[in-house]
């Protein structure tokens, strides 16, 4: 399972990575440290996202027409993650729209699943059952609950370069 943990990890890994590459007496300022870590932070989602869209592809591939644009949808997705390879591609923001697109498609995924499941002529069209459905429907529900649990609840403001002004606050603070 992922966790904002994870993505922490890997920003945090990132900036102690660059850091050291700094280690001749260099210093860097405040700003450059954060900049670094939603790098490593977007390098991390788009590897996340990544791979999750293979799971989203293999789920949808043989729903034909009726799938063509949660398809086309996730095949532009994941060429952007691959963008994204490179630090020197990564803007400020990406990996906030990155996630936020996600989102959207797995949603948009769930309610394709659940349309599906509660129509008897779609089941036979795509050549599977009730259950087939179901259990398609479960697998983007638990996908999509990842990037939607308490973990990432805050990940979209602290991207945006944003702090609680107090820990365990609803007031965020920063130059977004």
């Amino acid at each position: 399972m992922v966790t904002a943990d994870l993505v922490t990890a890997g920003a945090t890994s990132y900036v102690v990575h660059r850091l050291a590459t700094l280690a001749r007496g260099a210093q860097p300022d405040d700003e450059t440290v954060a900049t670094w870590a939603v790098q490593g932070a977007t390098l991390v989602l788009a590897r996340l996202v990544h791979t999750r869209l293979d799971a989203v592809m293999e789920r949808l591939k043989r729903a034909g027409a009726r799938a063509g644009e949660l398809v086309a949808r996730a095949a532009r997705q994941q060429a952007r993650t691959l963008t994204y390879q490179s630090v020197e591609a990564i803007e400020r923001g990406s990996a906030i729209q990155l996630v936020i697109e996600h989102q959207q498609l797995s949603q948009d995924e769930i309610g394709f699943w659940r349309q599906v499941a509660a129509d008897p002529a779609a089941l036979r069209t795509l050549g599977i059952d009730g259950e087939k459905a179901a259990a398609r429907l479960a697998a983007a529900e638990g996908q999509a609950a990842e990037l939607t649990g308490p973990a990432f609840q805050y990940l979209p403001l602290r991207l945006a370069g944003l702090e609680q002004e107090v820990e365990g606050s609803r007031l965020w603070v920063g130059d977004p």
